[in-house]
């Protein structure tokens, strides 16, 4: 595809309510080039005893995704390893002969095809792309029988993984400028602007992957290279039944589902309540915030709000210097959410669950805002606002956290102490930002998303609920500017604030000064329907016109460009993270579109232009036959080309 001081009224705020599953601690941060660990024990691999293969696969952590033989007579070793593990294994041996020989071996164990994979090549260069193996075993046998190259396994291992090269472990760290998409909307800030190095055009295909279809609505996150997905309660199809109420992680480098943990049923999981660090995930509902353990998915402990606050429901959630911000509120309306068979494409915005059909929003209103060392387990401070905050109306950037109040007001929290830095109310100030509309409908958007984000120097409202694009000042909550248009998705990148426009209006696509309100560009280009626009180094991506694809606006020429296989999931578009592009599973059944997990990688200085010549490029196959015998070739006789 070518595509800090602790504040006085801490001590009132009490402590947070702790059920804790089991101590942990902040890891201590080595910057390394390579991590490498001697063990004699790892001669085993090359005698592949059964419990020697047990313990090493258990020592290592890794028991399911993709693994790498390399061994003169690999087959065993590889049979011992899948049959204790989930991983699928990957074989590659210099000669026809003895590629036959493990194919033989892997067929007789019946793992040939589904869970052992033999191709024939030198060692010198491994047929894989980059970054995509979990396991890689390069046995003393095969660094004494061939030349095998250090830097060419190190290129297929990714860093989740392990290298063993003769006696030596090695895992490889992150490259250099990659990124993490830690909440919803990438940051506290709600600017859906990853600032990933890496994944940058042109793109290859890396890897497809399951689930091909899930239920809405869906949050991701991601980061240390995993991504996680949580799933809501709407199934229109039996076939989005599995994934009901799941949060799910994956290996962001070759699509491995490396655990599930099941949501509080009727939990309305669109809001930022979903973080993500590369140790741990924090998962806010109606009862707690969840700790899980990022690599294993084990629930370390339970966050409850702070004793005295208005309500233990988690309606949003940042993470800002390692200190975990929250607001909560009183019980909400549970959506029963449905198991259905729908038969029309798309979802049916007119009755699509009793939540979602209710007139009045019904979800993510709380009082109580504080803030939580997660280490030292302790309450820095409590906050009560006077009215409801709306926290779809809620951001945070530079220890600062902007909420809305819904004709009410607009205040800035400072988020040492909790207290307000300044409070905007003025009759015309709330006038201009004007009523938030209700959405859900397929030009909007789902009424769960946010339509507040913000910079160092202005808040912005601005998406579907919106009838005005307003900009205000983060100095003391006064206008700054203001558009007469607010129905806007915004992409915030040091050329200027993207606004992109919604389908069959008559709106163009603007790129306004983020201070100013001047228009600095303007482009006869509409995104399709209701999928979120994200940002990565040297584009913006969304859903292209009628559905089909993706359409990829590259920033250096402001033109459109088209990704056309699959288009962008409706609740968080293209996720930038591990210097990869991500395109998550079908979740609103459109039509035209490739389905499940896809991902894209750098091209970097890929031929686009080769020409493939049969005589350098075909291989003829063999096939394991009782007339010809094992070694014959397909296409051996001259007398046709099926013989």
């Amino acid at each position: 595809m070518k595509t800090q001081e602790q504040p006085a009224n801490s001590s009132s705020a009490g402590m947070a309510m702790w059920s804790i599953k089991r101590n942990w601690h902040r890891n201590a941060s080595v910057a390394v080039s390579l991590l490498i660990v001697s063990s004699a024990a790892l001669g085993g691999f090359s005698r592949a005893a059964g419990g020697e293969v047990s313990e090493i696969v258990s020592r290592v952590g890794i028991d399911r995704g993709i693994g790498l033989v390399l061994d003169p007579n690999p087959a065993d070793l590889a049979i011992q390893i899948a049959r204790q593990s989930k991983l699928l294994i990957y074989l590659q041996l210099p000669s026809e002969q003895s590629v036959v020989a493990a194919r033989k071996r892997a067929e007789e164990a019946g793992l040939l095809g589904s869970r052992i994979f033999v191709e024939q090549g030198t060692w010198d260069r491994i047929h894989l792309a980059d970054d995509l193996v979990d396991l890689a075993i390069v046995t003393p046998k095969a660094l004494a029988a061939a030349k095998a190259s250090r830097a060419e396994l190190l290129r297929v291992i990714n860093p989740l993984g392990t290298l063993y090269w003769g006696n030596e472990r090695i895992t490889k760290p992150l490259p250099d400028g990659v990124d993490d998409w830690t909440h919803p909307y990438y940051g506290p800030d709600n600017n859906p602007q990853s600032r990933d190095r890496v994944a940058r055009a042109p793109y290859l295909t890396r890897f497809l992957a399951k689930p091909y279809f899930v239920p809405p609505p869906g949050i991701s996150v991601a980061a240390g290279g995993r991504l996680f997905r949580a799933y809501g309660n709407l199934a229109f199809h039996e076939r989005e039944w599995p994934w009901r109420n799941k949060l799910i992680a994956l290996n962001a480098f070759n699509g491995t589902i490396l655990w599930t943990h099941s949501l509080v049923e009727g939990f309305n999981i669109h809001r930022n309540t979903l973080l993500a660090t590369p140790e741990r995930v924090f998962l806010g509902d109606s009862v707690s915030c969840k700790v899980i353990e990022a690599a294993t998915g084990r629930l370390e402990c339970e966050i409850h709000a702070p004793e005295g606050a208005v309500g233990p429901v988690w309606k949003w959630m940042a993470m800002e210097n390692g200190i975990l911000y929250g607001l909560v509120g009183r019980e909400e309306f549970f959506d029963p959410g449905h198991r259905i068979e729908n038969f029309r494409p798309g979802w049916p915005w007119t009755g699509m669950s009793p939540g979602y059909d209710l007139k009045e929003y019904p979800w993510g209103f709380g009082r109580t805002f504080f803030a939580i060392d997660p280490v030292r387990k302790k309450v820095l401070w409590m906050h009560d606002e006077p009215n409801r905050i709306d926290s779809r109306g809620v951001c945070m950037k530079d220890g600062r956290i902007y909420c809305y109040s819904e004709q009410k007001y607009l205040t800035c929290l400072d988020a040492q102490t909790g207290k307000p830095a300044w409070r905007a109310s003025d009759e015309e100030l709330l006038k201009t930002i004007g009523p938030t509309q209700r959405a859900q409908n397929w030009g909007t958007g789902m009424s769960t998303f946010g339509y507040m984000m913000c910079s160092d120097q202005a808040v912005y409202f601005i998406g579907p609920h919106r009838l005005s694009l307003v900009a205000i000042s983060t100095k003391d909550g006064s206008l700054l500017w203001h558009h007469p248009f607010g129905n806007y998705r915004p992409v915030l990148r040091q050329e200027g604030l993207y606004a992109m426009a919604p389908p069959r209006t008559k709106e163009d696509t603007l790129l306004f000064d983020p201070l100013t309100g001047k228009i600095l560009a303007q482009m006869d280009f509409r995104r399709s329907a209701c999928a979120r626009p994200t940002g990565s180094f040297d584009s913006i991506f969304c859903r292209a016109h009628n559905n089909w694809g993706t359409s990829r606006l590259t920033v250096a020429d402001q033109k459109f460009r088209r990704i056309a296989p699959m288009r962008p999931p409706c609740h968080d578009g293209v996720i930038t993270t591990a210097g990869l592009l991500h395109w998550g599973a079908w979740i609103c059944d459109c039509g035209v579109s490739m389905i499940g997990n896809i991902t894209l990688a750098p091209a970097g200085d890929f031929d686009f232009a080769a020409e493939a010549t049969e005589s350098e490029r075909l291989e003829t196959g063999v096939v394991l036959t009782e007339e010809k015998g094992v070694g014959s070739h397909l296409c051996e006789a001259p007398e046709g080309p099926f013989r």
